[in-house]
């Protein structure tokens, strides 16, 4: 199917722009973690008798 190329998934547009994608994705929720971390509040569990 293709070569032995690693590179290949980040020449090609729709594969560099999911992997782009998926790496904004990891980096915006460490980000978030952190925030919440630094604020002193421990993130917000939801269960099941909020409503």
């Amino acid at each position: 199917m293709t070569d032995a190329n690693p590179w290949l998934f980040v020449t090609r547009p729709i594969s560099g722009a999911m992997l782009a994608l998926s790496v904004a994705s990891v980096v915006l929720a460490l980000w978030q973690h952190r925030r919440q971390y630094r604020r002193g509040g421990a993130p917000a569990e939801a269960s099941d008798t909020d409503f």
